[in-house]
């Protein structure tokens, strides 16, 4: 696991998957999640093609713009779509825990 604010495209090199997890603000990413998909969008030739991919968006709001926005970049990216992510209400935060766990092992099951 890797705050998004540390993290590169470099961390990506050379893995099967990984899950981005981010909340969502005013309808779409976060700040700092759309800064770290434009490091991956520069060195895109550079991360293998396939590599599993899924979200978990933490919202308060509709959250079916940001999830649609994820899945077109990480199809740009060239990332393949594991499982379904998740998604967790802001006012749900146990339950997400629960759903958290689950995305984790079905991906582990995946890979």
């Amino acid at each position: 696991m890797k705050d998004v604010n540390s993290a590169s495209a470099a961390d990506l090199f050379g893995i099967d998957g990984f899950v981005l997890a981010t909340t969502q603000t005013f309808q779409s990413v976060a700040g700092a999640t759309k800064k770290f998909l434009e490091k991956l969008w520069i060195n895109k030739d550079r991360i293998a093609k396939g590599e599993l991919f899924a979200s978990m968006i933490c919202y308060k709001n509709d959250p079916s713009a940001t999830q649609a926005s994820l899945k077109n970049i990480a199809g740009y990216l060239g990332f393949t779509d594991a499982i379904s992510g998740v998604n967790i209400n802001l006012d749900e935060f146990e339950a997400g825990q629960i759903k958290a766990r689950q995305l984790g092992l079905s991906l582990a099951k995946v890979l």
